[in-house]
């Protein structure tokens, strides 16, 4: 079949129609990219201020515990402080407690039974046996010790030394003497040296050695 021949008219509106077409077809591809860049772009940029915010919450986070840090650490610099006055004040007071039990170790009461003499007029070859009990109080910050002996029908003589104590010997001399009507000292001013052992002591008596056990 033979082509229709068409004329300029229609040629002219074929192509205006045509280039019509793809103007709008451009713009509307144009238009796409615009949005397409458009939106895309402000994915990123929310991201970006979602960061900057959560940075910014941190940051603040990090000051509060960075403040709180420096708080504890001058309050552990000051305990460390008040430690260190309690453990000199400790050492101290121990150091004292230590003088004092060193000074007062042998102060106490001890106690023993007796057996001793009772000389007739102070004659040695005549003599009794006695039996009793026997004390010794002893004070070792004043050096002052009291001996005392008790016997039954005969009644209490006591005798008070002045003196010093040397290692672990006491030695005194009496300064108070007292007795009983039935019972006398032949030799008042005679000395007395005490060997403290432990929670007891010892010293020489009528009989040989003499051993009295601390009263707890």
């Amino acid at each position: 079949m033979k082509k229709r021949k068409r004329n300029k008219s229609e040629v002219l509106t074929s192509e205006l129609l045509s280039d019509l077409s793809l103007s709008t077809l451009g713009l509307v591809l144009i238009i796409f990219v615009v949005y397409s860049i458009i939106f895309n772009s402000n994915v990123p940029y929310r991201k970006v201020a979602e960061l900057k915010d959560e940075i910014e919450k941190f940051e603040f986070k990090t000051k509060n515990f960075q403040d709180k840090i420096f708080k504890l650490t001058g309050q552990n610099q000051q305990l460390k402080s008040e430690k260190d006055e309690l453990t000199k004040k400790l050492i101290n007071t121990e150091q004292r407690i230590r003088r004092i039990k060193q000074k007062s170790r042998y102060t106490g009461y001890y106690t023993g039974s007796y057996q001793g003499k009772l000389l007739d007029k102070c004659n040695e070859k005549k003599y009794s046996v006695i039996t009793g009990s026997q004390s010794i109080s002893y004070f070792q910050d004043a050096d002052i010790m009291v001996y005392s002996v008790n016997v039954k029908d005969y009644g209490t003589m006591a005798f008070k030394y002045k003196g010093s104590l040397n290692g672990n010997v006491f030695t005194g001399s009496p300064i108070e003497y007292s007795r009983g009507e039935e019972i006398t000292s032949c030799n008042e001013k005679l000395e007395i040296q005490v060997e403290f052992n432990g929670d007891s002591l010892r010293f020489e008596g009528d009989f040989g050695t003499q051993v009295l056990r601390k009263f707890e």
